[in-house]
Parts: structure tokens; sequence; C-alpha cells
């Protein structure tokens, strides 16, 4: 796998067994999304895995990057890949949705989540309601397009890629997501 755009272009990323790296054409959709906000702009990466996401948006020129993952051996994966980013990296274990304080303190332009395709419904809504007040620009949630009716809001943007879905939502829009899929989540 290999980083599309920025000054990493081109640089390959390892990636670990046992993950669903996002593929290149996703990548490029996502950023072509955010656009040149990406430029020194703080992201975070949950669901970290190989960590292709997080270290394109650096190769694009964000300024900060959180990689958030349960494994530890995927973190020191990406932390081998990026030693010349390790000022502009943080670097949080944790088993989602259970939020260390550090991630508390983060803010966020913006957050993508890539969760492996057999989490729960539950702890994904409830990682985002835990962090919504940290993002400033943009949630993007990748989820697999078979569980898209579940997802899927008036408040947000659906662009479909193949067997993927990513799912745009404004931070300002959030608080009413978080709200509509609480009764679904009560309903379940």
């Amino acid at each position: 796998m290999y980083i599309t755009a920025g000054n990493l272009k081109g640089f390959k990323v390892r990636v670990p067994a046992n993950t669903r790296p996002t593929t290149s054409k996703t990548r490029e959709a996502l950023f072509s999304i955010i656009g040149p906000e990406i430029y020194n702009s703080t992201f975070g990466d949950f669901f970290a895995g190989s960590g292709v996401v997080g270290i394109e948006a650096l190769s694009r020129g964000a300024k900060k990057v959180a990689f958030v993952d349960s494994s530890l051996k995927f973190l020191d994966n990406i932390r081998k890949l990026t030693p010349s980013y390790k000022e502009k990296i943080t670097y949080v274990k944790c088993k989602l949705p259970h939020i260390p304080e550090i991630l508390k303190k983060l803010k966020m332009d913006f957050v993508f989540m890539d969760p492996p395709y057999n989490s729960s419904r539950k702890n994904i809504y409830f990682t985002i309601e835990k962090i919504h007040k940290n993002i400033n620009k943009l949630l993007i949630l990748e989820i697999p397009k078979l569980e898209e009716s579940y997802y899927s809001s008036p408040f947000a943007k659906k662009y479909i890629y193949g067997d993927s879905v990513l799912l745009v939502i404004k931070a300002y829009k959030l608080s009413r997501y978080l709200e509509e899929k609480r009764g679904i989540l009560v309903r379940t």
C-alpha cells in the first residue's frame, strides 16, 4: 500500500495482518472532500490499523495526527514507519469506546473512523458521542455498504466507493446526528 499524494507520495506502508486498510481510491476521495483544509490541520485516525490514512494526512500537510488503536502492535508499526514525524504524532492505545484522558483533551479538526467490520454499532456510537465536542470541522466514518442504512442520516453526506461508504458529518451537525441515532439504539 502506497501514499498517494503529498511529500510522502509513493512511500510504502506495511500493512499488518488482520487489517483492512482504506483503499487508495477511498483515500483520494476522503482527501478531496477535506481539500486544502488538511494543510496545517489536526487529524485523528481512529481504529488506525496500518495508519495509512493518518500518514497520508501528514503527507498532505496536517500539522498533528493522533493515531488511535487498541493494538500496541499496530501502533508500534506506525511508529516505525514515521520516525521523522514523532513531534507531530500522538499515539493512543485504547479499546474504544473507552476514551483515555489524553483523547478528551485533544482538539481535532478532522476525525476519520474506520472501525472493523465486526464492530458493535453501540461502541461506534458511544465513541462518537464521547469525542464529538473535540471535533472542529468534520467526522468522516468509513463503513461497509451493508451497514449504510443504519448509519445514514439527513445530517450526514454520503459517498459510495465500491463496498465502502464514507459518511461525512460537519461538526456543528454531530449533536443532531447523535440524537437521531440514540433513538435507533434504544429500539435495537
